[in-house]
């Protein structure tokens, strides 16, 4: 005997609380080329034996794509010319990260690997490795770009009306771009740009910023965007960490809100008739604290007439002694 592995089991128990009668476990021990069985014991003597045979098992492997959504088929067909029970583990590395599991005992002879499932990568390696219990064979293959880079969400998203006028234009994207920080702070984009144009194609002014820890893009327009207006986006550029490619300019477009307006503002001079139309107040400012007096015109049947009223100066600035005294001036009768 070269080494003796001590280990206890924990019955499982059913959802109710009652335990099974049986369970089954799996046991990995590092294995010496000079060794030649394995041996289960417990309580009631040996539980299960296993030995070595002389030969590896071979495997070859190839991978298919579906072109239509990208489904990656990873297969290999191994043998043992022992006869022995093959089992299989699938791991997958891109470009120079570490090695993560991704099947673990498998004893069929292929696996589906859908694109999102991959790393995100120019280039995946899928290693395979068949054992029989003791001795293993493995084979690597490249199986191509990992998860494409793309734009998973927008903010505004395509065709969306009633946008607020303040809004902030945004871009989720699939995979980390090559940037300085990968935390929290926002820092300039590091590849390609995001546009914002109107309908008439002139560039809006912007800021634009990338939040590397939640692969975000925004684009904060300096002005407010004009009411009822539709506006279109553009991402085009873009290489995440990995020097893959966006490809194709990716655009979307929105339709901002009307302007709200606010009840309590005075009407625009546009909105008045003709003939209610009052010129700028002339205002005596009175140091006193006195009422002062302002001075306009109105026109009422092709005619100019003067008003006069005061305001107190002391609660209002000009523009507020104007609208205190519309009422006076509406009041102005012909002469």
């Amino acid at each position: 005997m070269i080494q003796t592995y001590p280990f206890e089991l924990n019955k499982p128990k059913s959802w109710h609380g009652q335990g099974f009668s049986t369970a089954s476990f799996r046991v990995s021990v590092p294995v010496p080329a000079y060794l030649h069985s394995i041996r289960i014991s417990g309580p009631g003597g040996v539980s299960a034996t296993a030995e070595a045979t002389p030969n590896k098992p071979t495997v070859t492997a190839s991978i298919s794509v579906d072109k239509n959504n990208g489904l990656k088929t990873l297969q290999w067909v191994a043998t043992d010319v022992d006869g022995d029970t093959l089992r299989a583990n699938v791991y997958l590395k891109g470009d120079n990260g570490d090695w993560r599991g991704v099947a673990i005992d498998m004893t069929g002879s292929q696996l589906k690997l859908p694109v999102h499932n991959l790393p995100a990568a120019q280039s995946v390696t899928a290693r395979i490795i068949i054992s029989d219990g003791f001795n293993s064979t493995s084979v690597e293959l490249d199986i191509g770009a990992g998860a494409p880079l793309s734009v998973l969400v927008t903010n505004p998203t395509d065709g969306a009306k009633e946008v607020n006028i303040m809004t902030e234009i945004s871009a989720w994207v699939s995979n980390p771009l090559l940037a300085k920080s990968q935390g929290f702070e926002p820092v300039a984009l590091p590849s390609g740009k995001i546009t914002l144009n109107d309908a008439s194609g002139l560039s809006v002014a912007a800021s634009v910023r990338y939040l590397a820890a939640e692969r975000i893009i925004t684009l904060t327009p300096d002005e407010p965007l004009k009411p009822a207006s539709i506006y279109q986006v553009t991402l085009a550029g873009l290489e995440d960490r990995w020097k893959n490619s966006l490809g194709e300019a990716l655009s979307w477009s929105f339709e901002t809100g009307p302007q709200e307006l606010d009840p309590d503002a005075p009407p625009e001079i546009d909105d008045l008739r003709p003939d209610e139309i009052i010129d700028p107040p002339e205002s005596t400012h009175s140091d006193s604290g006195q009422p002062a007096t302002a001075t306009g015109t109105k026109n009422q049947a092709d005619q100019v007439v003067e008003c006069t009223c005061e305001c107190d100066i002391r609660l209002s600035a000009d523009e507020l002694c104007q609208m205190l005294c519309e009422e006076e001036f509406a009041a102005c009768e012909d002469p």
